[in-house]
């Protein structure tokens, strides 16, 4: 069941993960505490993934409880994880820092070298969220150096997005491209469409901020075919808004409203709150641009609602 419940989840199939997940627990908490606390760590992962997280964090320390009780250091570290991201993703950065830290040091003591690597590409991008590029760079390089060592090319692409993303925001944008291009190379070699999809997007985003409008489209319409075709909704829900936000940048105010209402119903259908306000904001601006003052109004205290 946890196996199936997983394979839904990154499916996008949120309520059939739920249900199945459910029934796991209520068969294990008569019969095996150890399965009983990775049923908790899944559906946190589930509440994490629908974006519910205040639920993920209710679940996610009911598995930490229990994964203690029963001495278990790897469940233990991968609680640890799951609630650091739900800091992280509420802006309680310190406490995000402390718990991923947290995790790394278990990780470490058991020498599961992936774990530690996965933490540091967390821990990396909690750094640049705060604007510590410095330390982000820091153990984004130790996570890059570990990769390289475990010959694991998938999370050696993720590093080097992880990397792109964090020359984006210092504002180097020819360092972006070149890691965003790695990640993406990599990815192509490897057949990971999904994140294939995310370095092109991300290459897209490089080019917007370029000015280079016409390229960006071609790369966020690249990225939504490849998602369309694998069925990858989330990744759809975010190239309908980029294309939105390029044609808002190109001034076409017809074409964003229409990309923008697009994500904004795929959110809403998939329960992704973050992005459903992301898209209210955006559509309060093209609505503030078209001179519709009231409904710009409504859509921004509707967004501000939802953060």
């Amino acid at each position: 069941r946890r196996k199936l419940a997983h394979a839904l989840t990154s499916q996008g199939e949120f309520d059939k993960a739920l249900r199945t997940i459910g029934t796991a627990v209520k068969t294990d908490s008569r019969h095996d505490a150890a399965a009983l606390a990775d049923d908790y760590s899944l559906l946190a992962e589930v509440y994490w993934t629908q974006g519910r997280h205040d639920s993920s964090r209710k679940v996610a320390s009911k598995a930490l409880r229990l994964h203690r009780r029963l001495h278990s250091l790897e469940g233990e570290a991968n609680d640890l994880m799951r609630l650091s991201n739900v800091n992280w993703m509420e802006g309680d950065f310190d406490q995000g820092v402390h718990l991923t830290r947290a995790a790394l040091r278990i990780n470490r003591t058991l020498n599961r070298k992936v774990e530690v690597a996965r933490g540091l590409i967390n821990l990396g991008s909690m750094f640049r969220s705060i604007g510590k590029y410095k330390d982000a760079l820091s153990v984004l390089d130790e996570a890059r150096l570990l990769y390289v060592a475990l010959r694991d090319e998938i999370g050696l692409a993720s590093t080097f997005n992880n990397l792109g993303s964090l020359y984006l925001d210092r504002g180097d944008l020819l360092k972006a491209r070149r890691y965003y291009s790695l990640a993406r190379d990599l990815n192509r070699k490897l057949g990971v469409l999904d994140h294939l999809a995310t370095n092109i997007g991300n290459i897209g985003i490089v080019h917007r901020k370029r000015g280079e409008y016409k390229q960006a489209l071609s790369h966020y319409r690249q990225a939504l075919r490849i998602n369309r075709a694998i069925g990858k909704k989330e990744g759809v829900v975010r190239d309908l808004g980029n294309i939105g936000v390029a044609y808002l940048e190109l001034h076409q105010l017809s074409a964003a409203r229409k990309w923008l209402t697009r994500s904004l119903r795929l959110s809403r259908r998939l329960g992704k709150r973050e992005n459903e306000a992301v898209q209210l904001q955006n559509l309060g601006i093209v609505a503030e641009r078209q001179g519709h003052y009231a409904r710009a109004i409504e859509l921004f205290n509707t967004a501000l609602g939802i953060n």
